[in-house]
């Protein structure tokens, strides 16, 4: 149900606890009141079960100018409502109080028929066939995913990195059909990997890769080489985004 305009204030009710609630907020601006003796009005009300189940204390954080307070205020039942407007009168007030009572009673009819029960042989099969049309769709969706989700499972399974090279011929052969060269120039132009293919810090610090130094003995001394390895994380949430990127190109 869409928000209705009460002398022109905005009104959003809101469902909890089986029950729908406006604010002493909103009662303030729609009859033009201090909220301060809006909640007067409630604090002056008896300690009663009523006030308990009608009445719900809370607070928002607001600002007041250039600086933010903490506002405190009710959230309000239909009952709760139509007590409070009891003290609300004369003509113009009599309309905003029939307003409101016809938004909580128009969100309650809305709230009854998105699920209502069918009443009839009729209306019955109608529900049948939604209900067999949603899941003959939720079927189809999970047997297009099912090779992605055995190949994330199976690679959360082995928890183990690997290289990026290895990893992304294994996903080529399996889903998308791309060379090497193209995907790991769609890392380096998402910005996962540098232009030497190393990774960004960021992603590595995310979990998705680590980098393996390892020590090179050449006649003219020692030299450090770096290679990337991607994670089981990353290969699980790279996968997606790779075949997702490649499956119509391909």
């Amino acid at each position: 149900m869409e928000n209705l305009i009460i002398n022109n204030q905005e009104i959003e009710l809101e469902v909890a606890d089986d029950q729908i609630w406006t604010t002493s907020l909103q009662i303030a601006e729609v009859f033009e009141k201090e909220h301060k003796n809006i909640l007067a009005k409630i604090d002056e009300l008896p300690q009663d079960d009523f006030r308990w189940l009608n009445f719900k204390p809370s607070s928002e954080v607001r600002k007041n100018g250039i600086f933010e307070k903490d506002t405190r205020y009710y959230k309000i039942s239909k009952d709760g409502f139509t007590l409070l407007a009891m003290s609300f009168n004369g003509e113009r007030f009599y309309k905003f109080k029939v307003a409101y009572i016809n938004a909580f009673n128009a969100m309650a009819d809305a709230l009854r028929n998105k699920f209502k029960a069918p009443t009839n042989y009729r209306e019955a099969l109608e529900f049948a066939l939604r209900q067999q049309e949603q899941i003959e769709a939720l079927e189809a969706q999970r047997l297009a995913d099912m090779p992605k989700l055995i190949f994330a499972e199976a690679v959360e399974a082995s928890a183990t990195s690997a290289l990026i090279g290895d990893f992304v011929k294994t996903l080529c052969d399996s889903e998308v059909r791309v060379g090497r060269n193209r995907v790991f120039k769609w890392l380096r132009d998402e910005k996962y990997l540098m232009t030497d293919n190393l990774p960004y810090q960021k992603w590595v610090e995310a979990g998705y890769f680590e980098v393996i130094p390892q020590i090179i003995v050449t006649p003219k001394g020692n030299k450090e080489r770096f290679t990337t390895r991607i994670t089981a994380k990353g290969q699980v949430a790279l996968s997606v985004k790779i075949i997702n990127a490649f499956k119509i190109a391909a």
